[in-house]
């Protein structure tokens, strides 16, 4: 099952890069955060990627072969409270990046010689590439967001 037929696609704001922020009346560790986060994209069924220690991210789902997204947690304290920042941004994979390359110049040269039909096909697996490596992106930035609002809700019935 692939990750468009389990997440609602529609509501694509035009920005790849998403920022999601939960007020918490408790003071929680990071690892807390990190960890329900990560059970709540568990029950989406989701190919999740766990970052490394020396990784700038933290969490990242892989929506296909072209693209995907990272997610960046901070938590800060204000007195009793609490307030958890996401950063959820696209990753494009060297599939997608190697089609890009390969394929636009190859497009490019087959116009210059007169060979519109070839230059038109390599042309639309271009932009096909492109629009695929969006969708799957913004999927993912999509999945990211109805979790952390599951979790958002969750987090506002504890209180």
């Amino acid at each position: 099952m692939c990750i468009r037929d389990r997440v609602n696609t529609a509501p694509f704001k035009g920005a790849l890069s998403r920022t999601f922020n939960i007020w918490s009346e408790k003071n929680q560790p990071h690892s807390y955060w990190l960890n329900r986060l990560e059970k709540q994209l568990e029950t989406s069924k989701v190919t999740l990627l766990h970052g490394g220690e020396f990784n700038f991210w933290d969490l990242g789902i892989r929506a296909g072969l072209c693209g995907g997204a990272r997610i960046l947690m901070a938590v800060e304290d204000h007195g009793m409270k609490q307030l958890v920042r996401f950063k959820a941004w696209p990753r494009v994979y060297a599939l997608a990046i190697g089609l890009l390359v390969t394929l636009a110049p190859v497009a490019a040269f087959a116009f210059y010689n007169g060979a519109y039909g070839v230059g038109g096909i390599l042309l639309g697996a271009v932009v096909l590439t492109f629009f695929r490596f969006r969708y799957e992106a913004l999927s993912a930035i999509a999945a990211f967001e109805k979790d952390i609002n599951a979790l958002k809700r969750a987090t506002e019935n504890d209180a």
